[in-house]
């Protein structure tokens, strides 16, 4: 885990299942409240496969996936709260920067020192690209206090981790996946059958 400022500063340079993960889709909002500076950066592969579609965690340099030539997309992960779900939720967001860019657009919030007291509607509106609007509210200092408070009493920046909530597999169950295998060349037993 990383302070957003340090995270921010030095990226230019490197180009739980208990939580849910906030899924964008096109031309819909969702209003959350960010309340913690700390980001993690996770490389994650994307499966097509029916029984492991998803994300999942690149396994570095032992990787099958990007051994086959799957590249990982590397995202930055933020804890915020879901106001819609009443729940602690994490963010992904691409690390691509441009106007438009999740990323960009929710890096600008901390330029606010107020945002922790702020709602953060987002909307996206096309492929990989975003609108954010910031407001005050009533609402917005109440909202989702307890589960913050919680969440921040329990989560151990130095020992959680926010990529828990995709899959880990095995360097064999990397392989065995059929978009793999066929990039390798290799053929499993359910391929051959």
């Amino acid at each position: 885990m990383h302070r957003i400022g340090d995270y921010f500063s030095n990226v230019s340079e490197k180009v739980g299942q208990a939580l849910g993960e906030i899924i964008l889709t096109y031309n819909m909002d969702e209003i959350i409240k960010v309340f913690s500076d700390f980001v993690e950066e996770v490389k994650l592969h994307f499966s097509m496969n029916e029984e492991t579609r998803g994300y999942y965690k690149c396994l570095g340099k032992d990787c099958p996936a990007c051994k086959a030539g799957i590249r990982p997309s590397v995202y930055c992960l933020l804890p915020v709260y879901n106001v819609a779900q009443d729940a602690i939720q994490v963010l992904r967001m691409s690390v691509v920067k441009g106007p438009r860019k999740i990323f960009s657009l929710v890096m600008g919030c901390f330029d606010d020192p107020k945002i922790y007291k702020k709602l953060v509607k987002i909307t996206r509106d096309g492929r990989s690209s975003y609108k954010l609007e910031v407001f005050e509210s009533d609402r917005a200092k109440l909202a989702g206090v307890d589960k913050i408070k919680a969440f921040l009493d329990t989560f151990d920046t130095e020992k959680s981790n926010l990529t828990d909530i995709y899959p880990l597999y095995s360097v064999d169950e990397v392989k065995d996946m059929p978009d793999v295998s066929r990039r390798l060349g290799v053929h499993t037993d359910e391929q051959t059958e």
